[in-house]
């Protein structure tokens, strides 16, 4: 499962949230164990669930679709996991990728965003915490991965494919360059950086 940031707790039981020691906010609905959905197509989030414009979004799907990781306008998501369910209820949570109508667990979250810290105005948001479903090693084909077990004599760097990046692994690529990038409000373009 994916990861919290600083200040972040993980409570126990059904129905677990992350919740900030500072707000409490519920960030996600949570499902607890593997929640294995198989393979399935993602959408990538141009809007946000107010329906305001998402930029970022229109900035990972345009990115996707050059590096040709997207079909037919989808992302291919190999052994998907649903851990998370993100809706308007779970502000200040943004949604990037959910499974599509078509796919086992309709709507599933399987990358969101928060901006920090929790309970600011956007504009004064200075971190982001990420939540990550994707599972880049299953699309990978590395060390012969038959999509439940890796080969118990896999070895760094010697079973890894010399191939292109899956889609899911373009994904986490366009993910870590959003994390590094300078914080906006959600409905605003990310800005150049300032040089001097």
């Amino acid at each position: 499962m994916g990861a919290a940031g600083a200040g972040m707790r993980r409570s126990r039981g059904a129905g677990a949230v992350f919740a900030c020691s500072r707000g409490a906010a519920n960030l996600a609905k949570w499902k607890t164990g593997g929640q294995s959905v198989g393979d399935l197509q993602a959408e990538i989030a141009t809007t946000l669930p107010d329906g305001r414009a998402f930029p970022r979004g229109e900035a990972m799907k345009a990115w996707l679709g050059n590096v040709g990781a997207l079909v037919n306008g989808e992302l291919p998501i190999q052994v998907a996991r649903h851990n998370a369910d993100v809706t308007l209820a779970n502000a200040p949570s943004i949604p990037w990728i959910t499974a599509d109508a078509q796919s086992k667990a309709p709507g599933a979250t399987e990358y969101f965003s928060v901006d920090t810290p929790l309970g600011t105005a956007a504009a004064e948001a200075c971190g982001r915490v990420v939540y990550s479903d994707l599972h880049v090693g299953a699309a990978s084909a590395d060390y012969g991965f038959d999509g439940t077990h890796v080969p118990s004599d896999a070895v760094v760097p010697t079973g890894c494919v010399d191939a292109p990046l899956s889609s899911q692994e373009s994904a986490l690529e366009f993910m870590l360059f959003d994390l590094s990038a300078c914080i906006t409000p959600p409905d605003q373009s990310p800005s150049l950086p300032v040089t001097r």
